[in-house]
């Protein structure tokens, strides 16, 4: 009859966020990539303390504009994982992963609403409709459904839409699809 849904693996779901905003760096092959990662992990953990002359013990996040690559370019060391995507079941980095674990918890609905990655993905995703759609607001919110979602709104969809960004902005709407089940399982 119907295959069950699939949620987007951690990996999948931050890369999907990147291409949908249009923040996602074409990037085949070349040096890994260091995330940022929130200052308290940093000092928390003394993995990370620079008592060598090398310099081969700490985290050296690589520059901003550099980090937004496919998940699969990112550093990833045994003891740290990215925040954002242990909350969406990465694996540990530290023994062998026959299988991943799903699950579906509240902070994986708080990282989509809250994360940074999340707010900057919605501020470029809305960004990326004005400059593609225009400036009139139904032609806006039907490109982010296309983008998104690659259909057209329901005639419902493009009413709650358009309220929305008539109250609020925008990148709330925006926000909003992101947010929403159909982005991050497969059907």
């Amino acid at each position: 009859s119907r295959q069950s849904l699939r949620r987007l693996s951690a990996e999948q779901l931050r890369d999907a966020l990147l291409a949908v905003s249009g923040l996602l760096i074409n990037k085949a092959g070349g040096p890994p990539v260091w995330p940022d990662l929130p200052p308290e992990i940093l000092q928390a953990n003394p993995a990370f303390l620079d008592d060598n002359e090398t310099k081969t013990k700490g985290w050296y996040p690589s520059p901003k504009h550099e980090q937004n690559v496919r998940s699969i370019y990112l550093v990833q060391k045994k003891t740290v994982r990215v925040p954002f995507m242990e909350t969406f079941d990465l694996p540990e980095n530290s023994i062998s992963c026959a299988r991943r674990n799903v699950s579906t918890v509240a902070p994986q609905a708080l990282s989509l609403l809250n994360s940074p990655l999340a707010v900057e993905a919605a501020k470029s995703f809305a960004q990326r409709v004005e400059r593609e759609a225009g400036e009139r607001a139904e032609n806006q919110v039907k490109r982010a459904f296309a983008l998104a979602f690659q259909r057209a709104p329901s005639r419902d969809e493009l009413a709650a839409c358009l309220k929305l960004r008539q109250q609020r902005s925008l990148t709330e709407v925006c926000r909003a699809l992101l947010n929403l089940n159909e982005f991050a399982y497969l059907d």
